[in-house]
């Protein structure tokens, strides 16, 4: 590869854009510096470039370029003026009011070839409602999901209610009962979708994948807090869920048999309930979990993501063991 350009939306952006706040900011430099150090590392890439708005304060590495943005001139003036042939674009950014779809398609509309999910993919899995509806479609279990609240039909649960387009557990909250449910309804102003809540185990695994072949990477437990009917992730314990890695694997590969424009590096939220494993979300871009996957997996999976990237292929052939060590990846959003 001879240009690989990181671009990692909230540090493209203004420091005081709306959609950021301090603990964001500092998540998203720690994924882009740790990817392109790790990009770094490898021989198949001759030159790494990191978007990065010069109202962020941060510490340069003297092997990677760096291609700022200001006020005057925002990540698409920055990209028009890259040569398209030699350059392919690695875009992590949020699921929000649809931000990812939105910078995908303009990145690839400025003629660049992206490292992502394509286009039909990342569209279906930013949304709550569509990543219901396709699951479900394909026979894949998944979480129940409701758009209106006459559509439930348990009234003795409690609820989940989350915006249609969010990332981690932006603005989640919890229903302890139906009327419970009702009141929230009524005080949120932003499109939602109901989910039936079942306090069970709650996780993710994460994977790579392309063309239907993947590799399943990490079995991680979700760290949750419940505070004022909120419902937040606060981390994860990477690798505590080796033991239903045979589960994750089976859904794994349902997902790139049915949906085979995923590519790359991919989180897949899940949680157990009624003894079967079941799809919550699924982030078509590399999540915070990717932090803590060398600590607890080692230094060949690190190299084994990386080289996927390079080599655009799956190697089938590595074993993917845990270490022993415990490891928490404490995190404010995703």
């Amino acid at each position: 590869m001879k240009h690989l350009v990181i671009f990692e939306y909230l540090t493209a952006q203004l420091k005081n854009h709306q959609y950021q706040n301090e603990d964001n900011l500092i998540e998203g430099m720690k994924m882009v510096d740790k990817i392109s150090l790790d990009f770094q590392k490898s021989n198949k890439v001759k030159k790494i470039s990191i978007i990065r708005d010069n109202s962020i304060p941060f510490k340069k590495n003297k092997n990677i370029n760096y291609l700022l943005t200001s006020r005057k001139k925002n990540w698409i003036d920055v990209l028009k003026k890259i040569d398209q042939n030699s350059t392919k674009v690695l875009i992590i950014a949020p699921e929000s009011n649809n931000i990812f779809f939105k910078i995908l398609r303009k990145i690839l509309s400025l003629g660049l070839e992206t490292l992502n999910s394509d286009v039909k993919e990342v569209k279906k899995f930013s949304s709550k409602i569509l990543t219901f509806y396709s699951l479900e479609k394909n026979k894949i279990p998944c979480v129940k999901t409701f758009t209106k609240i006459e559509d439930i039909k348990n009234f003795n649960l409690e609820y989940i209610v989350k915006p249609v387009f969010s990332a981690g557990s932006e603005n989640v909250f919890i229903a302890k009962n139906f009327l419970d449910l009702n009141t929230i309804i009524k005080k949120i102003t932003f499109p939602y979708v109901i989910q039936y809540y079942k306090p069970k185990l709650s996780g993710s695994f994460t994977m790579i994948c392309k063309d239907k072949k993947v590799n399943l990477i990490s079995c991680n437990e979700h760290i949750l807090t419940f505070y004022n009917k909120r419902l937040k992730q606060v981390g994860s314990k990477i690798g505590e869920f080796e033991r239903y890695r045979n589960d994750f694997e089976i859904i794994a590969k349902l997902l790139v048999n049915n949906f085979s424009g995923l590519y790359g590096y991919i989180g897949v939220d899940v949680i157990f309930v009624n003894k079967v494993w079941k799809v919550v979300d699924i982030n078509a871009r590399f999540t915070s979990s990717y932090l803590g996957i060398k600590k607890k997996y080692g230094e060949k999976i690190k190299n084994l993501i990386i080289d996927f990237y390079c080599k655009n292929e799956i190697n089938k052939a590595v074993s993917i063991k845990s270490k022993n060590k415990k490891i928490n990846y404490f995190f404010k959003d995703d």
